[in-house]
């Protein structure tokens, strides 16, 4: 039985490991404050209270420092991250894409990371989608808040006072 088994779970990996080798990876700049999310179980939004039109995971901090300051604290965090690419920029809405595959069978994930001005404090719009799959089995909203905390903690002891750490989303009404 234990046989059996162990040669279903092989030959499931191998598939899925070469459905997760190809594929198209998206890496189009996208305003994250106007996201529209799929249904499909497979990604994660963090973004500060009521600043996404669609429903956030995980809520923000914000940040007492510039958005340019902010850019540039969180490229050297995300691109110090293991398998993790800076793929791409778009300047005008201050966001860094970044690919990061995972580690035994290369699936790749994109993630956008937008910085925000919310005078007077500034705070990151992330957004993490595999490409690959339908379910990520919680993969993407881990790497968000631990991208966060991460963020978070590199800005604290500069001097900088964060609003609070990463938090569920609250319910928004409009």
């Amino acid at each position: 039985m234990t046989m059996v088994l162990t040669r279903s779970a092989l030959t499931m990996a191998l598939a899925l490991a070469l459905v997760g080798c190809g594929g198209a990876v998206n890496t189009a700049s996208t305003d994250l404050r106007t996201l529209a999310r799929s249904s499909a179980p497979n990604d994660a939004l963090a973004c500060p209270n009521l600043t996404c039109a669609a429903k956030a995971d995980v809520e923000s901090p914000l940040f007492s420092l510039g958005s340019e300051e902010l850019g540039a604290i969180v490229r050297s965090i995300i691109s110090a991250q293991a398998r993790t690419e800076f793929v791409g920029e778009d300047p005008d809405i201050g966001q860094l894409i970044f690919v990061q595959r995972s580690r035994i069978f290369g699936f790749v994930d994109t993630i956008w990371i937008q910085t925000v001005d919310l005078e007077p404090k500034t705070s990151v719009i992330m957004y993490s989608r595999s490409n690959v799959g339908f379910w990520d089995l919680g993969v993407n909203r881990r790497r968000v808040q631990t991208w966060l905390s991460e963020i978070e903690s590199a800005v604290e002891p500069a001097g900088n006072q964060a609003a609070g750490k990463p938090q569920p989303a609250k319910s928004k009404t409009r």
